[in-house]
């Protein structure tokens, strides 16, 4: 399914680079109207779903894109073929858990370079290096923002769970 276009974009950056201060259009109004107006402003909220990943094991979607970003759930090691973490340990599920994100991604249109930030969370800390290994196969340049920890339990028993943020669109790097 491909991302639908962002609705009411306003050119915000060019108000904080001229000086102008957002909401300076509305000063001197009262407060009914400007709230209104805010209120008025609508945001698009499109579900993302792919068959090629694993499907939501509870009320939960598999990614959900508001304007131009893109937050995806906690993705398990589990083979969408299989419904089953595959065999071997965390090397095996961490590169499942990248695959099935991979896919989540595709299904929004956008790819690893559109994300800028991820969480993983361990079930073993000192599996940390093991998952660094795995993951820099994924992420090979302009790495997103990210943090690591070690959770009590993960769902189904499993070894990392990985939590991602990615924006749609064009990206220029400084």
């Amino acid at each position: 399914m491909p991302l639908l276009p962002p609705q009411n974009v306003h050119n915000l950056v060019g108000k904080r680079d001229s000086g102008e201060r957002i909401g300076d259009e509305l000063e001197g109004e009262p407060q009914e109207k400007r709230s209104a107006v805010r209120m008025s402003d609508k945001v698009v909220r499109q579900i993302i779903h792919t068959p090629n990943a694993p499907q939501a094991i509870g009320p939960y979607s598999q990614a959900v894109r508001i304007g131009n970003r893109l937050l995806l759930s906690g993705s398990l090691g589990i083979d969408p073929k299989t419904g089953q973490f595959p065999d071997g340990g965390i090397t095996e599920q961490t590169h499942q858990s990248l695959k099935n994100i991979g896919e989540v991604l595709k299904a929004a249109g956008v790819g690893y370079e559109n994300v800028v930030q991820v969480q993983v969370l361990l079930a073993d800390i000192n599996d940390f290096a093991k998952m660094n290994d795995v993951y820099k196969e994924y992420f090979k340049s302009n790495f997103p923002a990210r943090a690591a920890y070690q959770a009590a339990a993960l769902p189904r028993g499993g070894l990392v769970e990985i939590v991602c943020e990615a924006v749609a669109g064009e990206i220029s790097n400084l």
